[in-house]
């Protein structure tokens, strides 16, 4: 068993280290929280362990933290009445702006996006509990 990941960017060369690490994550849309008053923006997923899949396939339950989140905005998001479907995080990305600021887009498979408008890049992203055996290794067609 690996040691739990506990990672922070905090500039525009850190988010694809963060990105390599999601990709694959499976994620409920009802585990995907904006907390406007402390402009936070959470999500826990289900992380394939990219670190750990030359060996055996695993998971483990991460958390993905973004703080000083000024705006959001999503498109193609599942219904409220399909809060338990399953959404697969593909990727984020991070468009530098001024004075530090920038906006970050967390792209999913199909059309389920959200682009967040943050003050400047502080994501944390952290394992939560011991991993767990994948049922399969995700693959990406070319």
């Amino acid at each position: 068993m690996s040691k739990p990941l506990r990672l922070l960017a905090q500039d525009s060369d850190d988010v694809p280290v963060i990105s390599a690490l999601v990709q694959d994550a499976v994620v409920r849309p009802s585990e995907v929280c904006l907390d406007q008053k402390h402009r936070r923006f959470v999500l826990l997923m289900n992380r394939f362990q990219w670190e750990e899949a030359a060996t055996e396939p695993r998971r483990v339950r991460t958390a993905l933290r973004i703080e000083g989140v000024m705006k959001a905005a999503r498109k193609g998001w599942p219904a409220a009445a399909d809060q338990d479907a399953v959404l697969e995080l593909l990727a984020v990305t991070v468009t530098p702006g001024e004075d530090g600021a920038a906006t970050l887009d967390l792209d999913f498979a199909g059309p389920a996006a959200v682009r967040l408008e943050v003050e400047c890049v502080e994501i944390a992203l952290e394992d939560l509990t011991d991993s767990w055996p994948a049922r399969a290794k995700p693959v990406h067609k070319a």
